[in-house]
C-alpha cells in the first residue's frame, strides 16, 4: 500500500510541475524511442534472422575465403556423401532474372534448392507442401511460391496450388506456398520462387548451365546443415576439410581446377544470413548504430539527472518538512525513485510511439555493406517491447538513484537549508559534466574520424577519371542466347556516338566500383587443365565492347584493345588482363599470344594488358582481373552502358532515352546496382560506410554538444547563484573580475579534463572496433583527435564561461545585501 500511496503523492507532484514533467518524459522518450527502433535492427539482424525450425543446430558451410563464398556442386555431393556429422545437407543457388508471365514483364527471384533443402529447414508450407526429396524423381516443374509473390501474381484472395507459372518460355505447376514469414536464409536475398535445382538446366545462365547441364565444378552453390547430435561446429569443420581434401584428390584426374583448397568453415546459419557484400561492415554498422543511441540515451539520463538533481534541491522545504514529521530518509529517497520510475515508464509508453516512427524511417535506409532494411521485418514483438520496458526501467535508475542517495543520507537540518554538502561546489554535479564531455568526445572524434577517411578516400587514386562518366544498366526480358540479346546494343552505340557532346560510349557487364564473383582460370588450353589445376587463378570475367577502356579512360599497357570487327562472333575467342592477372599467371612474362582457360569449357587468348584500376573497392590491390569481347559472348544478361562527355548528367538523360526508345524491351531495373546513376555516384556508393558513419555521428555529436552545453552552462549558472554573496565578499575585499572567474571556473575545469581523458580513451577503444572502415587513416588519426577536442573544450569553456562572466560581473554592495 505504500508504494500505491507513493505513486499516488508522485502523480500529483507531477502534475503541479507539468513542464518539468513533460521535458523529462519526451527526453527520455526520444532515447528509448531510438534504442527501441535501433533494437529492432539488431534483433533482426543479430539475434533472430530466421524463421526457421532450431535455428541453433543450422550452419552455413562454406570455403573459409571471402575470395571463393561458395561451392561446387562436386563438393557438396561429397559432403552429402561421406559425412558423418550432419543430419543432412541441402544446397541453394539464388539468381534474379526478368520473365514475361502472363503478358507482363516483372523481375523474379529464383532460389534453385535440393529437394532436401525445406526438410532440412523444417520449413512447412502455409498452404500445399514444400519440394521434398520424394521429388528426385521429376522434379524439374514444379515450383513453390512466396506468399508476397503469390499475392503479387495471382491476387491477395486468389489459390495458387495447382496452377501454372511460366519462366524463361517454361511451364512450372505450383505445389505449395511458402509461410508469409519465411523470406529465405539470406536477408538480402528474398526469393520469389523456390524450384528444384535439377531445375537449373532450363535456364541460359552463363558458365552455369554447359550442354544443358549444371557444371558441377563451378563454385556457385550455398550450403546449409543441420549438426548431429553432440557435434561440435570444431568437429564438423575438420571433418569436412579432410573430406575436402580428399575430394580434390578423387577429381583432379577428372578435371578440376579446385586444388590447394583453404580448410572448410563452419558458422551459425543465423550469423551467414548476413549474405551482402560486405557482411562485416553491415554488422559493424548495426553494431554501430546501437552503441550511438546506447549513448545517446546514457546522455539523455545523465542530462535528466542534473535536471532532477537541482529540483531535488527546489523541494528542500517540501522534504523538509516530511522529514521534520517522521518520514524517514528511505522513505523519502523511496519517493523520489518512484516519481523517476513514472517518469521513466511514461518515457517509455511515449517511447514506444517514437520507436514505431523510428523504424519506419530505418525502413527506407540502406546499410553500408548493401543491407536494405525495407527487406527485413522490423517492428514492435514481445522482445523488443521487453527490451523498451527494461531501458525505462535502467533510465529510471539512472535519474533517481542520485537525488535518492542524497536525500537517504541527509540529515533534517541539510535538508530544510537545502544542503545535502558544502554550498556553491559542482558535487554530485562534477560526474555528471564529466560523463557528458566523455561521451560528446566519443560521438565527435568518431564523427571527425570517418570524415577524414572519407576526404582522404575521394583524393585515392582510381585508375581512371569518374567525374566525366555516367552509365545505364538493363536486362533483357529473360536471360536469351546472344544472337536474340546483342542485336540491340549495336544499335544504342550507333545512336549514342552521333549524339552532340559524347566524346565516348561503351557497353559491359561491369561498372568500376562493383561487385562480380571471381572464376577459376589455368594457364594454357582447357585440355590443359589437369596439368595446371595446381596454379589456377581465381578472378571475374567481364564482357566489355570495343570502346570500354577508351571510355573509361584506363590506358593499354601492352598489346591491343579489342575490335569490333576482329572479335567478333565466330572469331577466336580473345581476353584482355589487367597487370595483376599478367603478373599472377606469367611473373617474368608476357602474356601476349599466351592462352587461359575457364575450367574445361572456354580458352581465350590473351591480345592485350590494361592497367590495374579499383574494381570492387577502394582497398582493391593487386586484383586479377579479365576482360572479353562481348560480341564473342554466348550469353548477354545484365550490362550497362556507359558514357564519356563533359556534361556528363545532361548525357545521362539522354543515354536513358536512347535506351527507352531504341530497345523498350530492355529492362532499367530500379535498384541502386541498376538506375541510372553518375559513376561519381557509384564511387559515393562505395564510400557509403564514410558517408554513412560521417552523417550517422555527426548528427549525434552535435545533440551531444548541446546537451552538454546545457548541462554545463546549467550547473555553472547553479554555483554561480548559490556563491553570489561569496563572490560579492571577495569583490569588495579587493579580488578583480578574473580571479572571480577563474576561481568559478576551476572546479568546471577538473570535471571538464576528467571527462576529455575518458573521451579519447573511449573514443579509442571504440575506433578499434571500426578500423576497418578507417584504413585509409586508422583509428588513431592524430589530426582528428586534436581537433575533435579542440571543439569539445571550446564548446565546454563557452558553456561555462557565460554563467562564469556574468557572475564575475555581480555588484558587491547588491550581493552582500542579498544575502545578509
Amino acid at each position: 500500500m505504500s508504494l500505491i500511496s507513493d505513486a499516488r503523492f508522485a502523480v500529483n507532484a507531477l502534475r503541479r510541475r507539468p513542464a518539468f514533467a513533460n521535458t523529462v518524459i519526451v527526453t527520455l522518450a526520444l532515447g528509448i524511442g531510438a534504442n527501441t527502433a535501433v533494437f529492432s535492427l539488431v534483433n533482426a539482424v543479430l539475434l533472430k534472422p530466421l524463421n526457421v525450425r532450431d535455428p541453433q543446430t543450422l550452419v552455413s558451410i562454406a570455403p573459409a575465403t571471402r575470395a571463393v563464398p561458395r561451392t561446387s556442386f562436386r563438393t557438396y555431393s561429397t559432403f552429402v556423401g561421406k559425412s558423418t556429422s550432419f543430419r543432412a545437407i541441402s544446397a541453394y543457388y539464388f539468381s534474379s532474372l526478368s520473365a514475361i508471365d502472363e503478358g507482363q514483364l516483372n523481375t523474379v527471384n529464383l532460389e534453385f534448392v535440393t529437394e532436401n533443402y525445406f526438410s532440412v529447414l523444417g520449413v512447412h508450407g502455409a498452404t500445399g507442401r514444400t519440394i521434398a526429396p520424394s521429388d528426385t524423381a521429376s522434379p524439374s516443374s514444379i515450383a513453390v511460391l512466396s506468399e508476397a509473390y503469390r499475392r503479387r501474381r495471382f491476387g491477395a484472395d486468389s489459390a495458387a496450388v495447382g496452377k501454372q507459372i511460366r519462366l524463361n518460355g517454361r511451364l512450372f505447376t505450383v505445389i505449395g506456398v511458402a509461410p508469409a514469414s519465411f523470406r529465405g536464409i539470406e536477408l538480402t536475398e528474398a526469393p520469389d520462387v523456390w524450384l528444384p535445382l535439377s531445375a537449373i538446366s532450363a535456364f541460359d545462365l552463363k558458365f552455369i548451365v554447359v550442354g544443358g547441364k549444371l557444371n558441377e565444378n563451378l563454385p556457385i552453390l550455398r550450403l546449409v546443415g543441420r549438426l548431429g547430435p553432440d557435434v561440435s561446429r570444431h568437429k564438423a569443420e575438420s571433418e569436412l576439410s579432410r573430406l575436402d581434401k580428399n575430394n580434390e584428390n578423387i577429381v583432379r584426374s577428372q578435371g578440376t581446377v579446385f586444388t590447394n583448397r583453404p580448410t572448410v568453415a563452419v558458422i551459425p546459419l543465423t550469423q551467414a544470413a548476413m549474405a551482402v557484400q560486405d557482411p562485416p561492415t553491415a554488422v559493424a554498422f548495426v553494431r554501430l548504430l546501437f552503441a550511438v543511441v546506447v549513448l545517446t540515451l546514457v546522455l539523455a539520463c545523465v542530462n535528466v539527472a542534473s535536471v532532477t538533481t537541482l529540483r531535488t534541491r527546489e523541494r528542500a522545504l517540501e522534504l523538509g518538512v516530511r522529514s521534520a514529521l517522521g518520514a524517514s530518509a528511505w522513505r523519502l529517497a523511496r519517493q523520489l525513485l518512484v516519481e523517476s520510475l513514472l517518469l521513466a515508464l511514461a518515457g517509455g509508453v511515449l517511447g514506444l510511439g517514437a520507436g514505431m516512427i523510428m523504424i519506419h524511417l530505418l525502413s527506407g535506409l540502406t546499410l553500408p555493406g548493401g543491407l536494405v532494411l525495407g527487406d527485413l521485418h522490423l517492428g514492435i514483438d514481445r522482445s523488443v517491447a521487453a527490451f523498451a520496458l527494461i531501458a525505462s526501467i535502467v533510465a529510471a535508475v539512472a535519474i533517481g538513484v542520485g537525488p535518492a542517495h542524497s536525500v537517504a543520507r541527509a540529515n533534517v537540518i541539510d535538508i530544510l537549508r537545502g544542503n545535502d554538502g558544502p554550498p556553491g561546489r559542482l558535487r554530485g554535479r562534477g560526474p555528471l559534466v564529466s560523463i557528458q564531455v566523455a561521451i560528446s568526445l566519443v560521438l565527435v572524434v568518431g564523427a571527425s574520424l570517418f570524415i577524414r577517411s572519407l576526404q582522404r578516400s575521394l583524393s585515392t587514386d582510381l585508375g581512371f577519371d569518374t567525374r566525366p562518366l555516367a552509365a545505364v544498366s538493363v536486362r533483357p526480358h529473360y536471360d536469351g542466347r546472344h544472337a536474340e540479346n546483342i542485336r540491340p546494343y549495336g544499335v544504342i552505340l550507333t545512336w549514342m556516338r552521333k549524339e552532340p557532346g559524347i566524346s565516348a560510349v561503351a557497353v559491359g557487364t561491369h561498372v568500376p566500383l562493383s561487385d562480380r564473383t571471381p572464376l577459376p582460370f589455368t594457364r594454357g588450353t582447357k585440355s590443359d587443365a589437369d596439368r595446371e589445376a595446381a596454379n589456377a587463378v581465381m578472378m571475374p570475367m567481364v564482357s566489355v565492347s570495343a570502346d570500354y577502356f577508351r571510355t573509361l579512360g584506363i590506358p593499354l599497357v601492352m598489346g591491343r584493345q579489342f575490335d569490333d570487327a576482329s572479335d567478333a562472333t565466330g572469331a577466336p575467342r580473345v581476353t584482355m588482363l589487367n597487370e595483376s592477372a599478367a603478373r599472377a599467371f606469367w611473373p617474368n612474362e608476357s602474356p601476349l599470344g599466351k592462352q587461359i582457360s575457364l575450367d574445361h569449357a572456354v580458352t581465350y587468348t590473351v591480345v592485350g594488358v590494361v592497367r590495374d584500376t579499383k574494381y570492387r573497392s577502394l582497398q582493391d590491390h593487386d586484383v586479377p582481373f579479365a576482360f572479353a569481347p562481348l560480341a564473342q559472348e554466348d550469353l548477354i544478361g545484365f550490362t550497362s552502358f556507359i558514357v564519356r562527355s563533359d556534361r556528363p548528367r545532361a548525357a545521362l538523360a539522354v543515354l536513358e532515352r536512347v535506351v527507352r526508345s531504341v530497345a523498350p524491351d530492355l529492362e532499367i531495373p530500379d535498384s541502386p546496382r541498376g538506375r541510372p546513376r553518375l559513376v561519381t555516384e557509384q564511387l559515393l556508393s562505395v564510400l557509403a560506410p564514410q558517408r554513412f558513419g560521417a552523417t550517422l555521428l555527426s548528427i549525434f555529436a552535435f545533440i551531444a554538444l548541446s546537451v552538454a552545453a546545457v548541462g554545463i552552462y546549467g550547473g555553472v549558472a547553479y554555483v554561480v547563484i548559490s556563491r553570489t554573496r561569496e563572490i560579492g565578499i571577495r569583490m569588495a575585499l579587493g579580488a578583480q573580475r578574473v580571479e572571480v572567474l577563474r576561481l568559478i571556473l576551476w572546479e568546471v575545469s577538473l570535471a571538464v579534463s576528467v571527462g576529455a581523458v575518458m573521451g579519447i580513451t573511449g573514443a579509442m577503444l571504440a575506433a578499434g572496433l571500426v578500423r576497418h572502415l578507417l584504413s585509409v587513416i586508422g583509428p588513431t588519426d592524430w589530426l582528428s583527435y586534436a581537433g575533435a577536442v579542440a571543439v569539445v573544450l571550446g564548446v565546454a569553456v563557452t558553456a561555462a564561461a557565460i554563467p562564469g562572466v556574468r557572475g564575475a560581473r555581480v555588484d558587491p554592495s547588491q550581493a552582500i545585501r542579498i544575502f545578509t
